[in-house]
């Protein structure tokens, strides 16, 4: 096993879709293994923010992830936390057609606020597949539209946490393996609300 690295490479990473689609969900199960998605949905009101650090091919990395509202009074909010993100998970409900269906909008918002590089990481995630039966979209159209958009893509559930470690594992590689720019830092402004945000999951 390759030791980690002594350096800590910062990046971000933001989360957009729709509500309820289980943004927040998936990403407390990223940082927690051992969460328990809660009996009552409660959204996220504005922005909540999460550090995943973990070791990939021997080097240490710090995600600091931010989590947005799906809602579209919070766009304007949203749109703050584009600038300078190097990666972004585009998250939609697979048992929900409407919430696959709003990708493209989220996507479109994304490209036309922020000029986005192929040295953005982008990832199409279909969550909830624990809920076979509810299933409304299929992994085929799920992959084929991650071909259109040229993004990466995979299936997750944050209930049973099948392939939740193989999302961030997936991320780590291209940002390791690319030249997209570490963020250690970020803006004033985010710093700002970050100690401000607060969250409902």
């Amino acid at each position: 096993m390759t030791a980690p690295s002594a350096n800590i490479r910062t990046f971000k990473v933001i989360t957009l879709g729709p509500p309820s689609v289980g943004k927040t969900c998936l990403l407390m199960k990223a940082v927690n293994e051992d969460f328990i998605l809660p009996t009552t949905y409660m959204c996220t009101l504005g922005v909540d923010f999460k550090v995943k650090s973990m070791v990939y091919a021997g080097e240490t990395l710090k995600l600091h992830i931010w989590d947005t509202a799906g809602q579209e009074r919070f766009l304007h909010i949203n749109r703050m936390y584009y600038r300078d993100s190097n990666a972004v998970l585009f998250v939609y409900d697979v048992c929900d057609a409407k919430s696959f269906e709003s990708v493209e909008y989220f996507w479109n918002d994304y490209r036309d606020h922020q000029a986005a590089s192929a040295q953005v990481v982008m990832v199409l995630v279909g969550n909830k597949t624990d809920r076979v039966r509810d299933r409304a979209i299929a992994t085929e159209q799920g992959a084929e539209l991650a071909k259109k958009l040229g993004a990466l893509f995979l299936e997750t559930s944050a209930k049973s946490g099948e392939n939740v470690l193989r999302l961030f594992e997936m991320i780590a590689e291209k940002l390791t393996t690319s030249k997209s720019d570490e963020k250690p830092i970020g803006s004033r402004l985010e710093q700002d609300l970050r100690n401000r945000s607060g969250c409902c999951k």
